[in-house]
């Protein structure tokens, strides 16, 4: 099994619907969450303040997972979030542990 970095990048707006459906995912052990602030033209900016300072709040929520468990919760989340303005990447985890 392929360990990876399954990051979301979710609108503050649907951090606890995201929340609350990672926490039920079968997929799913355990997850970070933190707010960041995403930069560029395609954002949608969360508020008028947003706007002026060029920036969209924003909940990043990273999980380590099996490659394939990834891919499903990815799958899942575009059926139910569609144009949710979800933003995701898979990233390979070279090794992951704890001490």
């Amino acid at each position: 099994m392929t360990t990876v970095l399954l990051s979301l990048n979710v609108s503050v707006g649907l951090e606890e619907a995201i929340v609350d459906w990672l926490l039920e995912s079968a997929d799913v052990d355990g997850f970070k969450s933190q707010q960041v602030s995403g930069h560029g033209s395609s954002l949608h900016k969360s508020s008028a303040l947003d706007q002026v300072m060029g920036r969209d709040r924003r909940v990043e929520l990273q999980i380590i997972l099996g490659e394939d468990a990834a891919r499903r919760v990815i799958s899942s989340l575009k059926d139910q979030y569609t144009g949710a303005n979800i933003f995701y990447a898979i990233s390979p985890v070279l090794e992951f542990g704890s001490f």
